[in-house]
């Protein structure tokens, strides 16, 4: 019984690779999309570990926020930094590939360089581009530049890389918009504009093959949220993206508190109930997040957290009246002097820069607002102790909510995310195929009655003119030809259409796994018990899509599910709402299952 199921599960894969087969051998079939079908690798798109790509506008903070999930500073930042590059970043054990980065070329050669290198990949002007040519040219002999460069690759040991790749892409055109204004007195118009379409289709290809994606909205800078959301509509989100697997990080949401005389907290609900509303239906959440925060926690010390304690015993006014200033030099009668503030924004600036990996500019401009921002937050929050500081800024920084978010809404659904992204990619060309095979016999069909009429007429007259023969042999040979041709047709598009119908069936199953998650995730609360959530979860393929997986059992009989089975029927029975829908799927599933079984 189990085998059959492992067939079943088989079957899926082997019907993926004929239907593929079909739209790009079959001659009756023209696709605009055939070269794209025939280069995937299904076997190899199943294999390949679950990836992220992280999507924003220019000065999102995007590196920051990619740096805080790694757990280390690897990705390129720069005061001005506009991602020039595709940049990976994969898992390694191998201590000599984390002192350098690949550079991955368009011809798919590559090479090492030290990423004390990085800088001349960020992209800010000409000189950048002429520095990065004589280096290239030097050190590989390709003679290359940005135009030249497929994308970098980082490596690193965290744990979270362990559970995934990250992508970090470009981003669109119109987000580079500015820098390409500041640009082109040194940049032609053409090479900053051919680059801006380069940055827009690396980002859709990138994004569109990722398995999930992480949205970033820059709060920033922004005349309101209307401003943010029309930027992301119009520029950031990525065309048929699908809200189940991607999410709406607001970043650098600390630079946009202002008003002391609201709670930061109070500040951001506000917020991120206005933005969640505007895009319902198009991520699946939103989040705010600052980076940031949580890098402070690994890159100051304690004397600094110590420094920021001491404004949680002034008033607001005080505080405001000494931060108001971006160089903090304004005299006062609080007790904290000129000098000692200058002497914490040079020590912060100085740690930034030997653990941060910042340069002096980068670590200034993020030493003053993080310095301002922290001073003030524990003057509202009248925070006092150096822990107490740290476990709320840990709290508002926001990366564990992100990571446990990743994990369980991501992470633990790849093979139902991978499964329904394959079944996405061949869909729309098989329902044309069979249209295309369904004209494309009818043509026949017609050429074949055309071709009995001719044959009548000729077998007719050749009876009595044997200079016919050789005229009714050819087309004799033409019609069977023709008739072949139209039977094969005819056999291809009802095995395409079988196929078709065999892969909604499994879409269908895949979208119910993905709704009953949802449902599950939305309980507040609930009638079942902690063990059933996580049967439920197993079931609807949160830990894998074999049946051992989905049952968790090595060796599942139909006892077992027939049992579960009577369970989960009796709790639709007496279950309301959303329970009720969920015990519903249960029982579709399981009576799928059991069908299975029995075949």
């Amino acid at each position: 019984m189990i085998n059959s199921l492992q067939k079943h599960e088989d079957s899926f894969f082997n019907s993926l690779l004929r239907v593929q087969q079909i739209l790009t051998h079959e001659k009756a079939v023209k696709l605009r999309e055939q070269d794209d079908i025939s280069r995937l690798d299904f076997a190899e798109l199943v294999r390949k570990r679950f990836s992220v790509a992280v999507v924003g506008q220019m000065r999102s903070g995007k590196s920051t926020l990619i740096n805080a999930l790694i757990g280390k500073d690897i990705a390129p930042t720069a005061v001005n930094e506009c991602t020039a590059t595709i940049n990976h970043f994969s898992y390694s054990d191998k201590p000599e590939l984390h002192e350098q980065f690949r550079v991955r070329w368009i011809d798919e050669s590559e090479d090492y360089f030290p990423l004390s290198e990085v800088e001349k990949w960020l992209g800010k002007g000409a000189d950048d581009q002429n520095a990065l040519q004589k280096v290239v040219s030097r050190l590989t002999g390709h003679g290359s530049t940005l135009d030249r460069t497929k994308r970098l690759e980082f490596f690193a040991a965290t744990r979270f890389l362990k559970t995934v790749n990250i992508i970090d892409t470009p981003g669109s055109r119109s987000t580079i918009d500015e820098h390409e204004q500041n640009a082109r007195s040194v940049i032609s118009r053409k090479i900053s504009d051919d680059r801006g379409r380069k940055h827009e289709k690396a980002t859709r290809k990138e994004g569109e093959s990722a398995d999930a994606v992480v949205y970033v909205l820059n709060s920033v800078a922004r005349e309101n949220d209307a401003d943010m959301l029309d930027l992301f509509g119009e520029n950031t989100r990525l065309s048929g993206s699908n809200p189940y697997n991607s999410v709406a990080v607001v970043h650098m949401w600390e630079m946009a508190w202002d008003d002391m005389e609201v709670d930061p907290l109070q500040f951001l609900e506000g917020k991120i109930n206005r933005i969640q509303e505007q895009l319902k239906g198009k991520v699946s959440t939103v989040m705010a997040v600052s980076a940031l925060l949580s890098r402070c926690l690994d890159w100051l010390q304690d004397e600094h957290w110590e420094f920021f304690t001491r404004f949680g015993k002034l008033s607001r006014d005080e505080v405001k009246k000494l931060t108001r200033s971006s160089a903090f030099e304004v005299k006062s009668n609080s007790g904290i002097s000129v000098e000692s503030r200058k002497a914490v924004l040079e020590s912060i600036k100085s740690r930034l820069m030997a653990v941060g990996g910042m340069v002096e500019d980068n670590a200034k401009s993020t030493t003053l607002a993080l310095t301002r921002f922290l001073c003030r937050f524990a003057c509202v929050r009248s925070i006092t102790r150096v822990d107490e500081l740290q476990r709320q800024v840990r709290e508002l920084g926001g990366m564990e909510q992100l990571e446990t978010l990743l994990e369980k809404q991501f992470f633990a659904r790849a093979s139902l995310i991978k499964n329904g992204k394959l079944l996405t990619q061949v869909w729309e060309p098989c329902q044309i195929a069979q249209e295309q095979l369904r004209s494309y016999e009818q043509k026949r069909e017609d050429d074949l009655e055309e071709g009995k009429n001719i044959l009548k007429l000729l077998e007719e007259r050749g009876r009595h003119d044997s200079v016919l023969s050789p005229a009714i042999a050819y087309v004799t040979k033409t019609f069977d030809a023709v008739s072949n041709d139209a039977l094969r047709v005819k056999q291809t598009r009802k095995e395409l259409s079988a196929l078709s119908r065999e892969l909604e069936k499994e879409f269908e199953s895949y979208k119910e796994d993905i709704q009953a998650l949802e449902l599950i995730d939305a309980l507040s609360r609930s009638s079942f018990s902690d063990e059933e959530i996580n049967e439920l979860r197993r079931l609807f393929g949160a830990k894998g899509l074999s049946l051992e997986e989905r049952l968790n059992s090595p060796s599942p009989t139909r006892e077992h599910v027939q049992k579960r089975y009577s369970v989960w029927a009796q709790k639709r029975i007496n279950s309301y709402g959303e329970e009720r829908k969920i015990a519903i799927l249960a029982e579709k599933h399981l009576e799928n299952i059991l069908d299975a079984l029995c075949q």
